[in-house]
């Protein structure tokens, strides 16, 4: 009867663990989830911030006249390449090692 409260009392300590290391997995990815988000929405402002600082070139305004308004041309993105979903990479249960969705 006391091995069985012992056995009890570790297995309940290892989920109490458990609990909260899963607990910082889920904070941790909540976070990435975020800046991917962020960082896509970044990417769209900066294209139609380009978009529009070109049609306004088009329309007759020069980058010197631009520039005296205070606007300057539009940010080059330092970011190598574009982000695509096929380079996204989820964790598979019971594989301990990231994978593209394409393997899934």
């Amino acid at each position: 009867m006391a091995t069985e409260f012992a056995v009890k009392n570790i297995e309940d300590q290892t989920r109490e663990l458990l609990d909260g290391r899963v607990q910082s997995i889920r904070h941790l990815v909540t976070a990435r989830l975020r800046i991917t988000e962020i960082q896509a929405q970044l990417e769209n402002a900066e294209r139609e911030d380009a978009r529009l600082y070109a049609a306004a070139q088009r329309i007759g305004w020069s980058t010197h006249e631009l520039r005296e308004l205070g606007i300057t041309e539009p940010v080059q993105s330092t970011r190598p390449g574009k982000r695509s979903a096929a380079k996204t990479l989820f964790m598979v249960p019971g594989n301990p090692v990231p994978v593209s969705p394409d393997e899934n």
